[in-house]
Formats: C-alpha cells, structure tokens, sequence
C-alpha cells in the first residue's frame, strides 16, 4: 500500500481505494497467521459473502436487469455517470454488487480457495 503514490496519483480517491482494498486483503491474511482461533469464523464470512454476491448475480442474469435498469435510471437521473451505467447494463454482463463486471469476477475468484478450504473442511468434519 502506497499512500504516497495514491496522493500523487491522477485519479487519488481511486487510488486510495485500490490501497485499502489491498489492506483488506492484507489484513484478512495477517489475522489467519496470528489469530487461528478466528480462521473458522473469517474463512465463512469470505464464503458467505461470495455465496451471496454470486447469488445475486445470477439473479441479475436472469431475473434483474430491469430492476438494476430502473436503479441506475433513478440513482443516476443527471449524473455524468448514467451514459456509462447504461452502456454497461445493455452489455448484458453481470456486475453483481461490484459495478464492474471484471471486479465480480476478481473476488470471486480471490474467493474461491477460502470457499473450498470452507467446504473441505466441512467435509472433513470440522476444524482440528
């Protein structure tokens, strides 16, 4: 994380954004090594977070383009984003939560090992 660089940046709240996000991940990473006793409980809010994200994607898919068209419609009325929100929707690639197509993509796929330690150890029985 570079606080520096987000300060000189063109785009600096994006930047800084990007910097935390990476913190996130950092930290989420730092609390499995110092803390085990709390590797259980982080691993399945990773997996309950993505299982809903995912979920909800595939309800966009299939049934919530229209209500996610009439949102932005109204979220963005006069903003300089809605050109760009319309394009987005009429592409037909679900963005889920996330906005971005690519960025739904991203943490589901930054998701998916802590899924499956998630289910295999379920699978096994449990934690030990």
């Amino acid at each position: 994380m570079s606080v520096v660089s987000a300060r000189f940046s063109a785009h600096p709240g994006l930047s800084l954004s990007y910097n935390l996000t990476y913190g996130a991940y950092a930290l989420f990473f730092v609390l499995l090594l110092w803390r085990r006793d709390l590797a259980v409980p982080l691993c399945l809010a990773v997996a309950a977070s993505a299982g809903t994200v995912a979920l909800y994607a595939v309800f966009q898919r299939f049934a919530g383009f229209a209500q996610t068209a009439e949102w932005a419609r109204l979220y963005f009325s006069g903003h300089s984003q809605l050109p760009l929100m319309q394009a987005k929707l009429q592409s037909g690639r679900v963005f889920s939560t996330l906005v971005y197509p690519n960025s739904l993509g991203g943490f589901l796929l930054t998701a998916l090992p802590v899924t499956a330690a998630v289910w295999a150890d379920a699978r096994r029985g449990g934690p030990g």
